[in-house]
């Protein structure tokens, strides 16, 4: 499965707790707190968190046989404010399937952090496009750095321009790994993730693709 939680705290920081980004713009001083956070998944650093019902290997592979290519997956969590400046966000992520082969797949990813009760020209999105393949133990995910792009409509576009090389500056060395302990199969194709310090992902089938 995609683990977009892992590319995206990749590129943003641990997903549980917030970013702060510095925008450089025409309107100097503006100030965006981004709460981090992916697609359901894992950082580098961050400690695995075996599910309730762990999925075993051959369960993923009977779980990405229901994503075919063209299907569509949708992740949210709830990321906590800090009560202070950092003020409650939902990351929302959803992702396209452009390939899937057995032991490996293409996505086109859509990550959007938006507060509720604020404007939607606050939100920040960020799109990439995310490569994985698996093995006996989990999945290791990259991204395609040439693939990013980030809409914020609050900072105009020397304000995105800023913020998409804060993720850049932010990429992961080398692939993210995600233990197959990470995800549990609630009301298959529905799924969730789990990862020490952060929200758990919960994950749902849009379309069921070809």
């Amino acid at each position: 499965m995609m683990k977009a939680d892992d590319i995206v705290s990749g590129v943003t920081g641990s997903a549980g707790h917030p970013l702060t980004v510095r925008v450089s713009s025409p309107r100097a001083g503006i100030r965006r707190s981004v709460a981090a956070g992916l697609f359901t998944g894992v950082i580098a650093s961050a400690g695995v968190v075996p599910a309730t019902h762990a999925a075993t290997r051959d369960e993923v592979i009977h779980l990405n046989a229901a994503y075919p290519s063209g299907s569509v997956m949708v992740c949210s969590k709830n990321l906590p404010g800090d009560g202070k400046m950092i003020q409650p966000t939902v990351l929302q992520m959803r992702g396209t399937v452009v390939d899937r082969k057995q032991d490996s797949a293409v996505y086109e990813v859509s990550s959007t952090w938006s507060i509720p009760g604020k404007s939607s020209s606050s939100d920040l999105t960020l799109k990439l496009r995310m490569l994985e393949r698996m093995d006996d133990k989990g999945s290791y995910s990259s991204i395609v750095p040439d693939s990013m792009s980030v809409s914020m409509p609050s900072v105009g576009p020397a304000g995105e321009e800023s913020v998409l090389e804060g993720f850049r500056r932010r990429l992961p060395a080398g692939e993210i790994f995600t233990p197959f302990s990470n995800i549990e199969i609630t009301d298959f194709p529905s799924y969730t993730v789990q990862t020490r310090g952060e929200p758990t992902s919960y994950c749902h089938r849009e379309s069921a693709g070809s």
